[in-house]
């Protein structure tokens, strides 16, 4: 099975995410520093980060071609 998304970019980020979330709610004074929440943030943030990396990006859709009017014609409207 190869995976088409990026799962370990998605892993690193989710580890930064939760490392910065973990350090705004102790700054904030939402969590207490002696908390088992600030380990467990970033270790759930690798997880979420690989699981949605294993998945590719929304397609975008088909390009609309137009094509451009003469220099000497005005548009009709």
């Amino acid at each position: 099975m190869r995976a088409r998304g990026r799962p370990i970019v998605g892993g690193i980020a989710g580890f930064f995410f939760g490392l910065f979330l973990a350090a705004d709610l102790v700054l904030f004074g939402a969590i207490k520093f002696k908390d088992l929440t600030i380990v467990i943030l970033p270790v759930a943030g690798i997880v979420v980060g690989i699981l949605l990396g294993l998945f590719p990006p929304l397609r975008r859709g088909r390009a609309v071609t137009t094509t451009p009017a003469a220099p000497n014609e005005e548009p009709t409207p």
